[in-house]
Order: C-alpha cells, then structure tokens, then sequence
C-alpha cells in the first residue's frame, strides 16, 4: 500500500509539473488566456495546488496588464490612423516615433512595453507600407520627369495634393523646375543659335523668325523659360538695324558732302565740259541716290520707334531720327 501510495503520489507531482510547465509555455508565448483555463480546470478538477494558483494569478495579472496595454496602444493609435487616413503619412510616422519614445520612458513593467509595442506593431507595419507605396510614387514622377520634365511637373502637383505633408515638396519643385528649364534650352538652342547667324546679314529675317518660332505650337511656360534669350536675340537685331540706318545715313551723308564741294562749282562755270556735265551728272545722280537712302533710312528708323522696347532705347532713336530728318 505505501508503495502504492508513494507511486501515485510521484505521478500527481508529475501531471502537476507538466501543467505547470505549459501553462509557464503558454504565457511566455502570450497565450495567457488558454494559461489561465488550463490553471483553473487543473485547480477545480484536479487539486488545489499553491504553484498552480500562483502560476494562474501571475497569468491573471498578465492579462489585466495586456488588457491596459491595449487601451493605451489603442489611444496611441487612433490619431496615428486618423492621420494616416488622411494621407499625412510623414506626420503620423512623426506622430509614431514620438509616442514610442514617450511610452518606453513612462512604462517601467518590461512585460506592459512588450504588449503595447505588439498592439503597435501593426500600426507600425501598415504605416511603412503606406510609406514605400508613397516613396514608389515619387520616385515614378522622377523618372516620367526624365524624359518629360512638364508632365512629371504635373505629376507632382497631383501627388502634393494627395500627399499634403510630403518634406521634399518644395525641394522637389525645384529640381523638376530646373529639369525643365534644361529640357526647354536644349529643345530650342539651335532654333535661337540659326536666329543669331541670320541678325548681322538680315536682321528683318532673323526678326521674322522669332515670330515664326513664337507663332508655333510652343507651350507658355517654355516661352517664359526661353524669353530672357529671346529678348536678348530682339536686341540684338534691334542693335543690328539701328548700325545698318547709321551706315545707310551715313553713306548718304558722304554723297551729299561730295556734291555740295565738288559739283556745284561746275554748275556755275560758263564754259561747261563734257567731262563737267558728266561729273555734274554723276552728282545728280549721287544726290538722288543720297535722298532715296535717306528716306528709307527714316522710314525704317520710324517703324523701330515703333516697336517694343524700353524707354532709353526710344529715346536713342528719337534723338537720331530728329538728327537725320
């Protein structure tokens, strides 16, 4: 009988170890409300057993610690979420951060920090993925960019509406800005470099393909982009035509100067040569072509005046219009 007892006895301790030992398996893998059940029906089924019950109340206790790390995480998220449901996706990572940090500072229970950081973890994930899928997106704009700087513009502009805290926003207006204004030059640079070759021979034609070029299915921010140089080529021809006028006025000047000292001597000699009256002629001849240069000169002078341009240079030519005429 005492061997028998002793036999039984041996085996009672031996189910209670093994109980003991999944309940303790249990509760580290955090599966603390199986630990209690399992707890409890030994206790009311088996034996009333002083580990069991502490194993049972350790798990209790557990379990009132997730139930309130629960709740905290569940405060700490809902504005996280509401954040991230707005596509604020920069700020609630900020916001996430910033909570992590707070609570690893105030929670002092090892086992209550390891349950909110779990309830956080899915919060945590969702919000990187939102993160990367946002990240791709961006970075899609800057390869659409590449090949066409306005359209990645564009691109951009949806994308800021979607994404109103993204950090890079204004620094990314920039680089897709300077994107374009490089893409603008080099689609127009050898347009503008044939307009520069034509100015010193034809200004007039170098002016009429300027307005040939502007004339064109040509978008207004690439007329905006490529005006500074536009203006520059305008002046030029402007500089252009205005020599060309003091060459021609001057050239008339030069006959008018050569008929007043030369031909009016013969004019009122009273023995007229044959090779008088052919210079006298010349002179005449001179004196017509003098007066034809000069009034196209004028008239072309006039049409300049006309035009756009600043204030000085209105002035320059009004002065030298008034010389002339």
């Amino acid at each position: 009988k005492d061997t028998l007892k002793k036999s039984a006895s041996q085996q009672a301790m031996a189910f209670r170890d093994k109980i003991a030992s999944q309940i303790a398996q249990l509760r580290d893998t955090s599966n603390t409300r199986p630990a209690v059940a399992l707890a409890n029906t030994y206790l009311k089924n088996v034996t009333s057993d002083q580990e069991i019950s502490k194993l049972a109340q350790a798990c209790i206790d557990a379990l009132k610690a997730e139930a309130k790390a629960i709740e905290i995480a569940k405060a700490v998220a809902k504005p996280i979420a509401e954040q991230a449901e707005a596509n604020k996706l920069w700020t609630a990572k900020a916001s996430l951060d910033q909570a992590k940090d707070t609570i690893a500072l105030r929670v002092n229970d090892p086992q209550q920090l390891k349950f909110i950081n779990r309830e956080l973890a899915r919060t945590s994930t969702e919000l990187s993925q939102r993160l990367m899928d946002a990240t791709q997106k961006i970075n899609t704009v800057f390869e659409v960019a590449q090949r066409d700087a306005a359209d990645g513009q564009k691109r951009l502009e949806a994308f800021l509406q979607q994404y109103t805290d993204y950090p890079d926003a204004e620094q990314d207006k920039i680089k897709l800005g300077d994107l374009r204004k490089e893409q603008v030059q080099k689609k127009f640079d050898k347009k503008l470099a044939a307009i520069q070759e034509v100015i010193p021979n034809d200004p007039k034609e170098a002016k009429a393909m300027i307005a040939n070029l502007l004339k064109t299915d040509i978008d207004p921010d690439e007329v905006s982009i490529i005006n500074s140089k536009v203006v520059a080529l305008k002046r030029g021809i402007l500089e252009r035509e205005t020599e060309l006028i003091r060459k021609d006025m001057d050239e008339a000047q030069g006959y008018l100067t050569k008929f007043d000292a030369t031909y009016s001597i013969d004019l009122k000699s009273e023995n007229v040569t044959a090779t008088q009256t052919q210079r006298v002629s010349a002179g005449i001849e001179n004196l017509v072509r003098a007066h034809s240069m000069q009034t196209g000169a004028i008239k072309r002078l006039e049409m300049l005046i006309t035009e756009e341009t600043d204030n000085i240079t209105k002035s320059k030519l009004a002065g030298l219009l008034a010389t002339h005429e």
